[in-house]
């Protein structure tokens, strides 16, 4: 079957019998239409696998921005004829988001598809003078339905690429209530994970919970290693299952949590949700014949059986409730899939009242938030990067970027790319580390990264040179003095094929611009009140391209005033130190900066 838009057409195949589609355009702008895909049939069935097949002109298109998983995703271009660049897209796996945009950053054309639940898989690749597009829809088992639909928006708008990047995502979400966030969820945190891995415990804690504190650190994530047995190495979950704590290592849990709690603390636990261990015999013979997959080690439970979701319930509300905790981290989501996996016990399992996985899941994530949601309102539930698309956000707070332990850069693009599609949720920097003996300026220009995001920080602070401690305080500080614009802020980012080299937040008429790159010239747009430049590369000086005549003041990251002065129209280099920042303002604007009021 093939269908026309105003630019392209379409073609549809793999429609079983007796299944029809009725098709709609409709143009909202002259740059902007909505497919509309409308599928029905006469008697209740499994959905149809069916193929979507379009091609765009490839005119003026350097850079293509996708969810990514690597460096190379945003603009690496893949050949139409090559499988390997089927990318799959579902409740935890990503949205499905393109936008093809030139080097000046403008887009070209960008599309968007409002299924975010269902598995789809999604190959755009070069072939000729063409992008080639493939959606593969009702790849996996589906629940038996006489009707689906989707839509796919189009946008040829001459934007800035993230602008409707920002649009696209806006419209994707609207079928989806994101979860409340509570202010806690954009305060920074102190993660156990990368420092002390799993050899982690109270007594250690007890010693790291002060300076935490101290430093500005408002929520502790007792990652893997507090549960019973939880000893193994990174990726060893043959002990997991039980959820109860390890009493050698955390005689009493509740006892801490409530110690936090006196240091103005939250205290949450991670639960690696979907794993059973073997070692954990009496809740791995269970749930025995439940699971999605199984090795030597451990399972993944399947929560198409209802008795699996009330169990992973019950744990989570009794995690919260018995040691009264500020939220959890819910991890390791993405493993409760089938792409690409045989169903072990086939699409009609006895005992199972989904045959959809991911409906099941979605299932279970809203049970797990409205269960903790009863217990407290401002309970904070982590996810993290990919399982982040709008269908998911329903039933978390925070997200976090993907590990990235030491990969500043990386962890500089996965926050950008989540502010830009996952507003409103907390999008939280991935864990941050250093050694011992790393120099200031080193862990300031690490830090100054992940500035667009929620601080996450794994570092034994009982132990670190007070130099490092007044350091992260002081940074803390300046994050917390700009959180509503650069937490709350309109994002843009330049360059996604150069990992992002300048970033903006701007919130009314204030905006704070951070510069990762030498040799950038900044020009802030005309009519705001106030101006932020933060020197985030290596070198010292910045350029801006002066409108009028404005006044400057240059601080160290601390807040130390170095310098003022006044700059005229022209291309002017302003001497901000690496890591330090300017506030501009228009010369002679009688009004207070950001950090003065």
């Amino acid at each position: 079957m093939d269908f026309q838009t105003p630019w392209f057409d379409f073609r549809l195949t793999g429609l079983a019998d007796g299944w029809t589609c009725d098709y709609t355009c409709r143009r909202e702008t002259e740059d902007v239409c909505i497919a509309g895909f409308q599928f029905r049939n006469v008697q209740p069935g499994r959905l149809p696998a069916c193929r979507l097949e379009f091609r765009i002109p490839w005119r003026d298109m350097q850079i293509k921005w996708m969810p990514r998983r690597n460096m190379t995703d945003c603009h690496h271009f893949f050949p139409g004829w090559w499988n390997g660049g089927k990318f799959p897209y579902a409740v935890t796996h990503n949205q499905l988001l393109y936008v093809f945009a030139n080097e000046a950053g403008q887009n070209r054309l960008a599309f968007a598809c409002s299924e975010c639940c269902r598995a789809v898989l999604a190959t755009c690749g070069v072939s000729g003078e063409y992008i080639e597009c493939e959606l593969f829809f009702n790849t996996t088992a589906s629940d038996p339905a006489s009707g689906f639909s989707f839509e796919l928006k189009f946008d040829r708008r001459e934007l800035a690429y993230d602008r409707v990047l920002a649009d696209l995502a806006e419209w994707q979400a609207r079928q989806y209530a994101p979860a409340p966030i509570p202010e806690t969820a954009f305060l920074p945190v102190y993660s156990t994970w990368y420092q002390f891995q799993k050899d982690v415990s109270q007594a250690e804690l007890e010693k790291e919970l002060p300076e935490a504190a101290a430093a500005g650190l408002k929520n502790i994530i007792i990652d893997d290693g507090w549960q019973c047995a939880g000893n193994g190495g990174g990726d060893d979950m043959s002990s997991t299952g039980e959820w109860l704590p390890d009493q050698t290592k955390f005689p009493d849990l509740a006892a801490f949590s409530e110690r936090c709690g006196e240091y103005g603390v939250g205290c949450l636990l991670w639960v690696g949700l979907p794993f059973v261990g073997k070692k954990c015999a009496a809740v791995y013979e269970k749930f025995r014949g439940k699971y999605l997959l199984e090795n030597d080690s451990f399972a993944i439970l399947d929560p198409r059986f209802p008795e699996v979701r009330r169990h992973l319930v019950g744990v989570c509300r009794r995690l919260v409730s018995d040691y009264g905790l500020a939220g959890l981290k819910l991890d390791f989501i993405d493993q409760v899939h089938l792409l690409g996996r045989k169903d072990p016990m086939g699409e009609d399992a006895a005992g199972r009242d989904f045959r959809s996985l991911e409906k099941a899941l979605d299932r279970l994530l809203d049970e797990i938030h409205s269960e903790l949601c009863s217990l407290r309102k401002d309970v904070l539930i982590e996810f993290r990067q990919f399982y982040s698309g709008p269908s998911i956000r329903q039933y978390c707070n925070i997200l976090r970027a993907q590990d990235c332990p030491g990969d500043e850069f990386q962890n500089r693009m996965r926050t950008v790319d989540l502010r830009l599609t996952a507003a409103p949720a907390a999008v939280h920097a991935d864990m941050m580390t250093w050694h011992p003996a790393e120099k200031v300026p080193v862990i300031l220009r690490q830090l100054l990264n992940t500035l667009f995001s929620v601080p996450q920080i794994s570092v034994r602070l009982a132990d670190a040179p007070e130099e490092v401690r007044r350091a992260l305080a002081g940074y803390l500080n300046f994050t917390q003095e700009y959180r509503e614009l650069l937490q709350k802020g309109r994002l843009s980012a330049s360059h996604p094929e150069h990992c992002y080299p300048v970033v903006s937040s701007t919130l009314g008429d204030e905006m704070l611009i951070a510069v990762y790159a030498d040799g950038q010239v900044i020009e802030p747009p005309r009519g705001l009140g106030c101006v932020v430049v933060v020197n985030a590369s290596w070198w010292d000086g910045v350029f801006l391209r002066v409108q009028s005549s404005v006044a400057v003041k240059i601080f160290d990251i601390f807040g130390s005033p170095l310098r003022e002065e006044t700059l005229s129209p022209g291309i002017r280099e302003i001497a901000v130190p690496s890591t330090g920042y300017a506030l501009l303002t228009p010369d002679g604007a009688d009004r207070h900066f950001i950090s003065e009021r």
